[in-house]
């Protein structure tokens, strides 16, 4: 059985199948790296791998965007395809001892699409919700945030990148987790907000590529339970635009930035203005103006 309980979110007796997000190539060598299991298994302080208690399995597919991750390579919707039935082959084959599918950026993604596919009874031969279970972490495909959810319906050729719409409600228990002002699953809500675009292009690449120290049991996390999902956000301890200001001024040799410092809550509240926090299980597509509304408000 693989179960995730709501506010403990443990998993218990299940082989973790994990499915890696898109890879980074290195621009010198152009050289495409393995995938990074090792790193995969430190994410959210190791706390998914030490629960495998099956083993541990990974889901290797492109992981690609086209010609951004290489030369010749799948565009994401071709990559994501086949990545979803990389995991429907694994889920299959090791549902008996119980699976719990850790998706990671595309990986959420994939992830999303299979549950599309098998959730409320798209499907009729599909698993038990008491054998398959979910993980997921900077997920484009976030309700509320993901930016693949932001604007269903949207593509952009040049990737092969459908905005497929948000990861649904289902039988399965999933665990979804984000960090705030991740640029990819805790993207603005107003794209007109100047402040809050400039705070999630501010070191958003640092945000999105770092889940390792995330404790998915602290107090201070955001935690919401709709259904069969647990939403959990790790609020930033500072404004990423505040610190890229920072980062600037330490340029200059200046280390102590009180005129930051004191701007800092008025910033967040200039940023915060740019986002629906009213839940995170709730869809919420792009909304122009609407931090004027919430000013208003």
């Amino acid at each position: 059985m693989a179960t995730l309980k709501t506010t403990v979110a443990v998993v218990s007796t299940a082989v973790v199948v994990m499915i890696p997000g898109t890879k980074a190539v290195d621009p010198q060598t152009n050289e495409k790296p393995e995938v990074p299991t090792e790193v995969l298994q430190q994410e959210l302080q190791g706390w998914v791998y030490q629960q495998a208690t099956e083993g541990w399995i990974t889901n290797d597919y492109p992981r690609s965007m086209g010609e951004l991750t290489g030369s010749g390579d799948p565009l994401f919707e071709v990559s994501t395809a086949i990545g979803k039935e990389n995991l429907d082959r694994l889920i299959v084959a090791n549902v008996v001892s119980g699976v719990v599918g850790f998706g990671y950026s595309q990986g959420a993604t994939v992830a999303s699409l299979w549950l599309n596919d098998h959730a409320n009874g798209n499907d009729p031969n599909a698993p038990s919700a008491d054998d398959v279970s979910f993980v997921l972490i900077g997920s484009p495909n976030r309700p509320n945030g993901g930016l693949l959810a932001r604007a269903t319906g949207v593509y952009i050729p040049v990737l092969g990148v459908p905005f497929s719409g948000a990861t649904p409600e289902s039988q399965y228990a999933v665990t979804d987790v984000v960090r705030q002002y991740d640029i990819f699953a805790d993207f603005p809500a107003d794209p007109l907000n100047v402040f809050s675009l400039l705070n999630v292009f501010a070191i958003a690449g640092a945000i999105h590529g770092d889940y390792l120290d995330v404790d998915i049991n602290d107090p201070a996390n955001v935690v919401e339970v709709h259904g069969n999902t647990t939403y959990i956000m790790q609020p930033a301890k500072t404004l990423p635009l505040a610190d890229a200001l920072r980062n600037i001024a330490a340029l200059f040799g200046r280390t102590e930035t009180p005129v930051i410092d004191a701007f800092e809550p008025a910033l967040k509240y200039l940023v915060e203005l740019g986002y629906d926090r009213t839940s995170q299980a709730t869809t919420v597509p792009f909304q122009p103006g609407s931090s004027i509304v919430r000013f208003l408000n």
